[in-house]
This record gives C-alpha cells, sequence and structure tokens, in this order.
C-alpha cells in the first residue's frame, strides 16, 4: 500500500456525468468517516470539528458513494494539536489510542488545532495517498471565504486516502476535485457542486480507481427471502457478476447503479416463493426488504423520494417515481442474450388497469427486451394481470381486488399481491465488441406500493442461434487451416460481413499416457514466463476421470508416490501463447521404471482443442509426431 502524504493547500477537472438526465443518482456504495478531535492534555483548547456532510456526500454521489460520519470521538495530545510536519502526522496517525476507529476499513480524521503554521501560508488538510488518516485544521476550514467554509477540503482528502493524487487520473483542471488547493476552484454552496454546479466534479478515471479502494463498500441489500434476514454489503459489480452464467461467454464491465440504496441487491431463499428460481438479483420501486412473506399488506410500500427515467416513458402515461436501474457493459462471445425473471407488485390486484401502472424494462443496446412472452407488449402491471395475458399471472391476494381472494394455505410466502410466471429474455447482441444493458423499474403515478423484477442467479449469458455461420461470432471461431513456411497459424476463409473471428490454438494443459513399456516414475516441467506452477491431475478409475493431485513447481523434480501410467498437466497460462503444434512449446523431462522401450503419447489441450502429439521413444530420446487439426472447442 502506498503512504505518500498530500497536504492541502487547497481541488477539481472536468466531467463524468455519470447518469441520464432526470434519472435517480448513482449509488451503491459507502465509506464511513471517524471523525476525531484533537485537544491539549488537560482536554483545553478542543479543536473545531467540520464535515459539510451535505457537500461532501454530494461530491462523492457522482461516484455512487454514501459518505456515513460517526459520532466524534476524542483524543487529547498537546503534542498532536499542531502538526508541524509530516513525522508528526505519521506519529498521530500510526500510534495506538489516538482515537482510531477500531475497524480499520473506517477512514481516521483527526482534528487539531493547526497545521505546519506558517504566518503566510494555511495549510487546511493533510492525508495519506491509498491509505488510511487525515488531519484538517477545522478553524481554517470554517472561516475560509468569509466564514462560508472551505467545503470541499473533507472530500478532497477523502479522495487522497481513496488512491487519489493532485496529477493523475484527469485531476489538474480548476474544477476537478482533487486539483490542488491552489488550483482549485472552491464553491461556495451547495450549489456550486456538480451536477447543479461545475465546481468538485470527479473523472470517470478517478471514478474508476476509487471503486478499488478497499474502504468502499457495497451499500446495496442481501436479502434472504427465506430466513427474512437483510444485510448491506452488496455492490453493483457484485449484482451484475451474480447474473452471469459461468463458461465464460460474458464479459461484464463499467456496472453502475442509480437508485436508493435500499431498493436493490442479491437475493435468496426464492425457490417456492418467486417460482421455481432460489437466488439472483432483485430491483424494487421501494424496498428490498419489503419482499418478505407473509402476505400481511396490500399496499406494502416505501417512498424513496426520487425521481424516475426517461428509460420508461415510452411505455406508460403516467409520470415515473423511484427508479432502480442496474447498467453495465458487457462482451459477448455469442450473438444472443438470454435471461429469465420474474415481476412482482403491490399494485396487484386493485390498480391494474389505473394510472398506477408500475413498469419495468430490460434494454439491451437501447432496444426493450422486456415483453410478454410470444408478444412485444412491454412487461407492466396493465399488460399482464388477473384480466389480461392471464396465463402469464400469478394471484397471491388473501383480499382479492378482482379476483377471488386466494385461501391462506395456497399463499406464496411473499408480500406481493401478484406475479408474473418465469419469464425467458432473449436479445440479439453484437458478438465480440462492446454491448450495453439497462435493467430499470419505477413506480408510476405516484412513489407508493412497491413493484419489484427478481432476475434468476447465473442466467445471463450468450449463445450462437442455430445457422450462424462458423467464423461469425467467438464462440465458433475459424481455427487455422496451414501452417505457414515461417511458422505461425494460417488461416483461409471468406469474409463474413461484420467482424469474422479467427483463433490461434494455445496449449492450456498435456496428457501424458503410456501406450507399453514401463510407466512414469518422475517428471520435470519447464519454467515459462508466465508460469512457474502447474496443476497435476492423476487419473481415479474409481471417478473415471482426473482428480487434482497437487502443484508442482516449474524447474523441480516431481517423484510420484508409485509408477503411473497416465498422468494431466494443467493450468499452463495462455498469455504465454504456446503453439501445440510446436514441438519445442513445452520440453517435458520424464523417468521411468527401466530402461526399456516405451510407447506414449502426449495430447495437448488447447483452445481450440488439437488432436494428440505421439511420441515414440527409445533410451532417453523423445521424437514428436504431430497429428492433423480438429475443429473441437475446449473441454472443461
Amino acid at each position: 500500500m502506498k503512504r505518500s502524504l498530500v497536504g492541502l493547500t487547497v481541488a477539481l477537472i472536468v466531467l463524468v456525468p455519470a447518469s441520464l438526465f432526470g434519472q435517480p443518482p448513482r449509488a451503491g456504495y459507502y465509506l464511513t468517516v471517524q471523525p476525531i478531535q484533537v485537544r491539549n492534555d488537560d482536554g483545553s483548547n478542543a479543536s473545531t470539528v467540520v464535515f459539510y456532510e451535505s457537500e461532501t456526500d454530494k461530491i462523492w454521489r457522482q461516484a455512487g458513494i454514501d459518505v456515513r460520519f460517526l459520532s466524534q470521538n476524542t483524543y487529547n495530545s498537546t503534542a498532536h494539536n499542531t502538526i508541524d510536519n509530516n513525522a508528526e502526522f505519521s506519529a498521530m496517525v500510526s500510534g495506538a489510542g489516538h482515537g482510531q476507529n477500531a475497524d480499520a476499513t473506517v477512514l481516521n480524521a483527526w482534528y487539531v488545532d493547526q497545521i505546519n503554521p506558517s504566518p503566510t501560508d494555511t495549510t487546511y488538510g493533510i492525508a495519506y495517498v491509498d491509505a488510511n488518516g487525515a488531519a484538517f485544521d477545522g478553524s481554517a476550514i470554517s472561516a475560509y471565504n468569509g466564514g462560508v467554509g472551505r467545503l470541499d477540503t473533507v472530500a478532497h482528502e477523502t479522495g487522497h486516502n481513496l488512491g487519489l493524487d493532485h496529477n493523475t487520473y484527469g485531476a489538474g483542471g480548476a474544477n476537478n476535485l482533487m486539483t490542488t488547493g491552489s488550483d482549485r476552484n472552491v464553491p461556495s454552496s451547495l450549489a456550486d457542486i456538480t451536477p447543479d454546479g461545475s465546481m468538485s466534479q470527479l473523472t470517470n478515471a478517478q471514478i474508476t480507481e476509487v471503486m478499488n479502494s478497499p474502504f468502499v463498500k457495497g451499500a446495496l441489500q442481501q436479502v434472504d427471502l427465506a430466513a427474512k434476514t437483510v444485510t448491506e454489503g452488496v455492490k453493483p459489480e457484485d449484482m451484475a457478476n451474480f447474473l452471469v452464467a459461468g463458461g465464460g461467454t460474458v464479459t461484464v464491465q463499467n456496472v453502475q447503479y442509480f437508485g436508493a440504496n435500499n431498493a436493490s441487491g442479491k437475493f435468496s431463499g426464492g425457490s417456492g416463493r418467486i417460482d421455481s428460481f432460489d437466488a439472483g438479483v432483485i430491483l424494487t420501486s421501494g424496498s428490498a426488504a419489503n419482499a418478505f412473506g407473509p402476505n400481511d399488506s396490500d399496499s406494502t410500500s416505501t417512498d424513496n423520494g426520487l425521481v424516475g427515467t426517461p428509460l420508461l416513458d415510452p411505455f406508460t402515461t403516467g409520470t415515473t417515481y423511484d427508479a432502480s436501474i442496474l447498467s453495465f457493459d458487457f462482451i459477448p462471445t455469442g450473438n444472443k442474450v438470454t435471461f429469465q425473471y420474474v415481476f412482482a407488485s403491490d399494485e396487484y390486484n386493485e390498480y391494474a388497469g389505473s394510472q398506477f401502472n408500475d413498469v419495468f424494462g430490460f434494454f439491451v443496446n437501447g432496444i426493450n427486451q422486456a415483453v410478454i412472452p410470444g408478444t412485444t407488449t412491454p412487461v407492466a402491471i396493465n399488460n399482464v394481470n388477473w384480466f389480461t395475458n392471464t396465463a402469464s399471472y400469478v394471484n397471491n391476494s388473501p383480499w382479492g381486488g378482482g379476483p377471488d381472494p386466494v385461501p391462506a394455505g395456497s399463499l406464496r410466502d411473499i408480500e406481493y399481491d401478484g406475479l408474473t410466471t418465469v419469464f425467458a429474455l432473449e436479445s440479439p447482441v453484437n458478438p465480440g465488441v462492446v454491448n450495453h444493458i439497462d435493467l430499470a423499474i419505477a413506480d408510476v403515478g405516484d412513489h407508493v406500493w412497491d413493484s419489484a423484477v427478481f432476475i434468476e442467479e447465473g442466467t445471463f449469458e450468450t449463445v450462437v442461434e442455430p445457422g450462424t455461420p462458423p467464423g461469425a461470432t467467438p464462440a465458433d471461431p475459424l481455427l487455422p487451416t496451414f501452417t505457414p513456411p515461417g511458422g505461425g497459424f494460417g488461416f483461409g476463409f471468406d469474409p463474413l460481413p461484420g467482424f469474422t473471428f479467427i483463433d490461434p490454438v494455445m496449449a492450456i494443459g498435456y496428457d501424458y499416457r503410456i501406450l507399453s513399456g514401463p510407466w512414469f516414475t518422475s517428471f520435470v516441467l519447464p519454467v515459462l514466463p508466465f508460469n512457474t506452477t502447474y496443476d497435476l491431475y492423476l487419473f481415479d478409475a474409481l471417478l473415471g476421470d482426473f482428480a487434482l493431485e497437487t502443484t508442482v513447481d516449474a524447474g523441480l523434480a516431481y517423484s510420484f508416490a508409485s509408477p503411473v501410467n497416465l498422468f494431466r498437466i494443467w493450468g499452463i497460462d495462455p498469455q504465454n501463447m504456446l503453439d501445440p503444434a510446436d514441438p519445442l512449446a513445452f520440453p517435458t523431462g520424464l523417468t521411468f521404471e527401466t530402461l526399456e522401450p516405451v510407447q506414449m503419447t502426449m495430447t495437448p489441450h488447447a483452445i481450440p482443442e488439437l488432436s494428440s502429439f505421439v511420441i515414440w521413444s527409445g533410451l532417453g530420446a523423445i521424437g514428436l509426431l504431430v497429428c492433423g487439426l480438429r475443429r473441437r472447442r475446449r473441454q472443461s
């Protein structure tokens, strides 16, 4: 961890509106600050403690971070009530019992009488970069600008603790939060701060950097529908990655969440309550915790006091409120994306067909794909209910409100009065390049009566549409067809419209098998640029498959406990770019039970996979015969 010091004599640059106009603020994260008031040894000369909490919180809302200030601690030390140099600052921060919070992820902020006293210059704050600890001259900060106060100082020094300095990630302009104090425009009011004003801006690069800080934690909800518990700690990235299926068909990046922190997160315990799926992501127009059953209210509601979103305006005639939006970019290997979801609401049943037409949408590259199966109709209260598209609706109301009440023994253990059956989303995407998705839900007509959408974990994946020609997607690239005279991989093909995807073969492991002769007793593997260890697998006859035995060091001999006739080496880093057709790519030293002739194979596992190398060995000499390529994908 870096522990460089940055003194504040004044922060800010260019831009980063992180949301569409009119949408709720970016959210999903929080950090906690522990203020510490320093006093003299006898408790006198207490320092001035100023947070400017509204200003600090508004500044960091650009990154979706809620700044939480704890009740102040005190620390009596005449010596540390004046900080004359960096050494004294470091001694105060690192010393035990100096008022610090016991939680190492809470930022400690000491307020002292003076920092670096000088008749000509004023130092308002000092902080570590990318480490815990800052000090403030509260009197100087509060006296600034005729008593208005230096409103961005706490936010600026917090930025240092989160890894930002005065010169990188876009700092330097007069309106950037992290520009040095003497060159930065300091806001005189809350209205001066972006997005209402132009000051105290953060760049996208700065926001990306602070997201890596251990002091920034997830503010979204983890909801257990079975245990009926809710805890904080989910980040927007956690939500997006929770949706993604295994197998690497989708790469997620640039995740953002807009809305209230209490409204969304991850859920578990959904089986039998929502439908067949147990876990996933929940987005609501109220509170995620309101999903808990039993259904004992026909008007469960949380008013978050937020605006709606223009994304959903085309699908309703009313005004949207309390929007929750999960947005991210993704790179698919296939040309179609899929996932599964259920929509639920307490607007059912009595407000179906009214102006309170709560709505949501899943926008893939700007086009809404959340439609009732077999139609182009958006999913909303008025479009799927007890009298419209009834085959897709599940009544869960003991009060009726239109249809007959559901008997108590037949109610699902969830609060919402109605919900849809499981809907499957399918949408065309552009393979191998960046695509974008917005998952959005909002109240319509007013802020009350919650609605929710549950999206099943692990169902967000891409597939290749039947009939798609080879080479049209990264999931089915064209493989090499010949070896050029100078080496490498040769391709011959007719180009496709758009991108044509090709894929050279790279070895990621080898199987070693005795066909006849003495068995293996030991081996030594090469040291590669991106490998100093490998995984050794032995064949387990009971399992009928390979099982991990141990990790072995490259360049060091490994002896088997007893001779084996089959083993696998796995974990060759693709960055080594090993050509499986290269006889010199992975020289392996082997010893055998005896010095009798051996016939064996060495089979490369590659991306994509090749056929075997056949090795014919006499006393010590090993030669390679390379067989032809097969169009086959890597086996997991």
